[in-house]
């Protein structure tokens, strides 16, 4: 299945935040990297900073927070799509910063950084 670019609304403990798949499935277990954009606010990692023309449901400065990036198995992927609130996709052109930002943020989990740099690179 295509994920790369795809985005949810998903109602989270802060309410609603949109979720977007930065990779296809890939892997044994087949797992996709799965990364939140919130608003932004003083201090918060600036590696990846969207504004509201970047997609239709930003509506104020927001970024990637890679801080909160998490594997994703190809099930558990499914699900979110099922449950969550589909969004258009992310501008393939946005898609490549996103990744780029992957690379350069201190912020990303480690296991979530070795899974790209293994099979995304």
């Amino acid at each position: 299945m295509s994920l790369a670019g795809r985005c949810v609304l998903i109602d989270d403990s802060g309410g609603h935040h949109l979720y977007l798949f930065l990779i296809d499935c890939v892997g044994n277990p087949s797992q996709t990297i799965l990364l939140n954009v919130t608003s932004w606010y003083p201090g918060i990692d600036e590696t990846c900073v969207l504004q509201p023309n970047d997609h239709p449901f930003i509506q104020k400065k927001s970024v990637v927070a890679y801080e909160y990036a998490d594997l994703l198995e190809e099930w558990r992927a499914n699900i979110l799509l099922r449950d969550g609130t589909f969004q258009p996709p992310i501008d393939p052109t946005l898609l490549l910063k996103i990744r780029q930002g992957l690379c350069e943020s201190d912020q990303i989990p480690d296991e979530v950084k070795e899974f790209y740099q293994k099979y995304c690179t």
